[in-house]
């Protein structure tokens, strides 16, 4: 579950987030950007939110690849 999410399930705001998890608003809102947390501040996150929000929640998503259709002659060892 992202923070995100979690903030908006439970009902919290960031500034009580950041309160609880003793960090500053700007660095919840850096976070709920796409930062990565550093260990100590990860530790209060997963602790506060009971392990729902944890360090591969931060990570980015990959967007899946269209995969090209290449006919084979063109593709890489084969020739025609």
């Amino acid at each position: 579950m992202t923070l995100k999410r979690w903030l908006e399930v439970h009902d919290v705001s960031v500034a009580e987030f950041a309160d609880r998890t003793e960090q500053s608003k700007a660095n919840v809102y850096l976070l709920l950007g796409g930062a990565i947390p550093q260990l100590d501040t990860l530790r209060r996150i997963t602790r506060e939110t009971r392990g729902l929000v944890g360090l591969d929640d931060f990570r980015p998503r990959r967007k899946k690849r269209k995969k090209r259709n290449v006919p084979a002659e063109e593709s890489v060892g084969v020739d025609p």
